[in-house]
């Protein structure tokens, strides 16, 4: 990688630069600025905040519900919950552009992640109208078809929550075997880790229980390009995960892999090399 090419990576606008100092916010001199136990930076087109545990968390799918973007990955040893979202979100463009330009200050999208990262939201917050998300929503996108899945999405809008999600998994049978159950929680782990702006988990219990892909705006300012950018990543992850996910929930498809948790066949295989 060259040197134009790592400074575009984590250079910071002008105006962000400027209200992360107004949010707390103290740089260090080497791309990344701090506040109490949260790093922000830049990674190419997305600005991330993040805090550490150590040693990492053993279940990363613990947020479905939770305000503002925050979700646990995995990162080794160590455990991240992260908070991301792209710098064009808030771009100075975007803000000349729009109506009301506090929707899309860094202002408003830092009192967001912060007052989220303790499970609140900014104060006064309320979601935009369920008309005005509803019209920002393309023809057939609470929708998605792979294969031979179909799922259907669900717009949550209500005083106190602004959410997309999707069933992946709509009913995870009672008698799924244990060694099912640990190999779905390490696929959406994984895809979790790897999936911007969206969350997986399982919702609900008994014969209720179902694996889910979210996009939690509950928080956030009212943005078009903000909502759309989570509706298509959710899309995105369902679409991606929907025939693994189904597999892994069918017992009577037979494997001796699968009949095995991830951490027998991880311990197998190491011990072949």
């Amino acid at each position: 990688m060259n040197t134009d090419t790592l400074q575009i990576k984590d250079s910071l606008p002008p105006h962000w630069r400027e209200a992360l100092p107004h949010a707390g916010f103290a740089a260090n001199g080497d791309g990344l600025w701090h506040y109490d136990n949260i790093t922000f930076r830049r990674d190419g087109r997305w600005l991330l905040l993040e805090t550490t545990s150590n040693p990492a968390p053993p279940d990363l799918l613990r947020d479905l519900g939770r305000p503002g973007l925050w979700k646990r990955v995995a990162q080794g040893p160590v455990g991240l919950r992260i908070f991301e979202f792209p710098v064009e979100i808030c771009s100075e463009e975007e803000a000349a552009l729009d109506d009301d330009e506090t929707n899309l200050s860094p202002e408003a999208f830092l009192a967001w992640a912060l007052a989220t990262a303790k499970d609140g939201t900014p104060p006064g917050w309320q979601p935009p109208p369920r008309a005005l998300v509803e019209s920002w929503l393309p023809q057939g996108a609470l929708t998605v078809q792979a294969g031979a899945f179909v799922r259907q999405g669900e717009l949550v809008l209500s005083p106190e929550r602004w959410a997309v999600r999707f069933p992946i998994l709509p009913v995870v049978p009672v008698d799924l075997p244990v060694a099912r159950r640990e190999w779905l929680r390490a696929v959406l782990g994984d895809a979790q880790t790897l999936w911007r702006l969206v969350r997986l988990g399982f919702a609900g219990e008994g014969e209720n229980l179902a694996v889910l892909a979210e996009a939690e705006f509950t928080g956030a300012p009212s943005s078009e390009n903000l909502f759309l950018a989570g509706v298509n990543g959710v899309r995105h992850v369902v679409a991606a995960l929907a025939e693994t996910v189904e597999v892994l929930g069918d017992a009577t498809i037979a494997s001796q892999a699968l009949a095995l948790g991830p951490s027998s066949n991880q311990a197998a295989e190491r011990s072949e090399t």
